[in-house]
């Protein structure tokens, strides 16, 4: 039996743990490693993402980060607000049979992307909300007027501002600008860099 360890937001936890079927453990100290045992789900919050060093050999570890990651023992996922939701959970190519069932006990289907910095759902929603805050700089609309419309016009879950928001605009500052470093189309607007940037 192999140990699951979800890595990922602590909102990400409370939205899932209602939903997960048997025992889990909720990892928000390294003093808690020490009740690790391979018939648990251990849910462990990004603050606390080094203790995966510590864990059993045989862990599968899902990992809920926007940038790419070298390590063959961690397969990514997608925990941004408006795609974790869904049925289909984005996860990076390089997951293994013990992976997928892993995703199956969040009652997922996995969605293979390559591991590649924002999956693919990040990177368009990430220009969305770039465009958005372009576009409340311009002028040309407010903050409430552009989510509206986008919701009312696109059937986003989410207006683009408020999305922002719920993902974190630090992390979609990021996001922008570690794509900027191969593609300028990222750069971040202002807006976003001031706020991202604190």
């Amino acid at each position: 039996m192999y140990t699951k360890v979800i890595i990922g937001s602590k909102a990400y936890f409370e939205r899932i743990s209602a939903s997960l079927e048997g025992s889990f453990l909720h990892i928000n100290s390294k003093e808690k490693l020490e009740e690790v045992q391979q018939t648990k789900i251990c849910l462990v919050e990004d603050n606390y993402a080094d203790v995966v060093e510590h864990l059993p050999e045989n862990s599968i570890c899902l990992l809920g980060s926007s940038f790419a990651e070298n390590n063959s023992n961690i397969i990514r996922y997608n925990d941004w607000p408006g795609c974790i939701e869904q049925e289909g959970l984005e996860v990076t190519n390089n997951i293994s049979e013990e992976g997928k069932s892993a995703i199956g006990d969040l009652g997922k289907k996995p969605i293979l992307v390559p591991n590649v910095d924002g999956f693919i759902s990040q990177r368009i929603i990430s220009l969305i909300i770039n465009e958005a805050y372009f576009t409340e700089a311009d002028g040309v609309s407010t903050e409430e007027d552009i989510d509206t419309a986008m919701m009312l016009g696109t059937n986003y879950p989410y207006g683009p501002i408020e999305w922002s928001k719920l993902i974190g605009i630090e992390k979609i500052y990021a996001l922008l600008n570690k794509m900027t470093e191969s593609n300028k189309k990222y750069s971040p607007c202002d807006a976003l860099k001031a706020i991202g940037r604190k």
